[in-house]
């Protein structure tokens, strides 16, 4: 990683990590339009990729779109379906939503992805796209609980 990018403080960990994953969800809608879009987010929060970062393994929280999209490439198995592509905007809110929550309430994003799924913050995105993570990671935390680490 290029020294001028590395985060200079939590909040800037914690902001490049969000934005990392909103546009790897995103860039899969995009590239991608004629595979199911939720599939792979599905997947991809229960994949071993996303639990390093969920474990915080050295060095998982800083990679870049380009760094993460090889690391998946390199240790995932994955074979696009066919379906419905999320609009790459909802895709990036909604992986930026799940990576906030995730850091945030510090559950596994394999439990997490079964008590919020993609059909549900889809569904809620008119409402809620112009809030803060924080508001939305508040409203959604009222009707979920999860089960600790």
């Amino acid at each position: 990683m290029d020294e001028d990018k590395q985060p200079k403080d939590a909040m800037d960990y914690l902001a490049m990590l969000v934005r990392t994953q909103g546009l790897l969800f995103s860039y899969v809608a995009r590239e991608y339009p004629q595979m199911d879009t939720a599939d792979f987010i599905h997947f991809y929060m229960e994949s071993k990729t996303r639990r390093v970062i969920d474990e915080n393994e050295v060095g998982s929280h800083t990679l870049e779109l380009k760094d993460l999209l090889e690391y998946i490439d390199k240790n995932e198995v994955y074979e696009f379906k066919k379906g419905k592509a999320i609009d790459p905007e909802i895709a990036e809110w909604i992986g930026e939503f799940y990576a906030y929550y995730q850091l945030c309430v510090n559950v596994p994003s394999r439990e997490m992805i079964k008590k919020i799924p993609v059909s549900y913050l889809v569904s809620i995105y008119p409402r809620f796209a112009n809030f803060d993570l924080e508001f939305v990671m508040q409203h959604i935390s009222k009707t979920v609980t999860h089960d600790k680490k």
